[in-house]
């Protein structure tokens, strides 16, 4: 809206209206993208699998702490 400022003096209302119009339009445009590369049920389950086994083949990292504290004096 700040680019528009010399129509926006003249006409405010037809500029606040413009605007919301390009809004709208985009987040039409971006939704409607999404709902395009959204995956199906058994395509996102394809890639759950996937994402599993990738992760078996780089194997489980872990530690075990175990601390045995056998002193009577309070902490």
């Amino acid at each position: 809206m700040r680019v528009l400022t010399s129509d926006a003096v003249q006409d405010p209302t037809r500029v606040e209206a413009r605007v919301r119009r390009e809004v709208a339009l985009r987040k039409h445009t971006h939704d409607k993208m999404n709902a395009e590369r959204k995956l199906d049920p058994d395509e996102r389950r394809a890639k759950i699998e996937e994402k599993k086994v990738t992760e078996e083949v780089k194997g489980l990292v872990g530690a075990v702490f175990r601390f045995d504290i056998h002193d009577s004096a309070p902490l």
